[in-house]
């Protein structure tokens, strides 16, 4: 916990200003401090957050996601990682969560930092795009076979012309 006092000492307020979720847990996974915006994200209040998993926040698939990069890679650092974000009220959106372990000066793991982006916007973009692109091959393939019918016709008469 004395690491963690000396990093909200120190970035304490800038932590306040990244418009990202920005969330300290310690070395058993329990937040022990995050900024207004994971509040905001998760529909929910600061007495209702700190002090729980952070874990608890993710779905089960993405908790297990978390955990098979933990244990396969054994990174310092766990970056840009896409899992499935519960809110309060059930719903779940997509993000990105980079995580930092917090060492102490002997080594030891103290805890970790995790910042996270809220990739929903970016998924729905995507998924348009998607669905513009594949009316666009469509409307190819309709203005492809009419030139291909309206120059037939001329074709033919010429063919039975001759």
């Amino acid at each position: 916990m004395e690491q963690h006092a000396d990093i909200l000492e120190k970035y304490g307020e800038l932590i306040k200003l990244i418009p990202d979720i920005v969330c300290i847990t310690n070395k058993e996974h329990i937040i022990t401090h995050c900024n207004d915006r994971l509040l905001e994200q998760l529909g929910a209040e600061r007495k209702d957050v700190i002090g729980s998993s952070g874990l608890k926040f993710l779905t089960k698939e993405s908790q297990e996601k978390i955990f098979k990069i933990i244990l396969e890679d054994q990174k310092e650092r766990i970056e840009n990682v896409e899992v499935d974000t519960i809110k309060n009220d059930g719903t779940i959106y997509k993000a990105l969560v980079t995580i930092d372990h917090i060492i102490d000066k002997e080594g030891n793991l103290q805890g970790a930092i995790s910042v996270t982006k809220d990739i929903t916007e970016l998924f729905q973009i995507k998924k348009e795009l998607y669905t513009q692109r594949e009316r666009n091959l469509a409307t190819i393939g309709h203005l492809s076979s009419r030139m291909a019918h309206d120059i037939k016709n001329p074709l033919s008469v010429i063919s039975m012309s001759m």
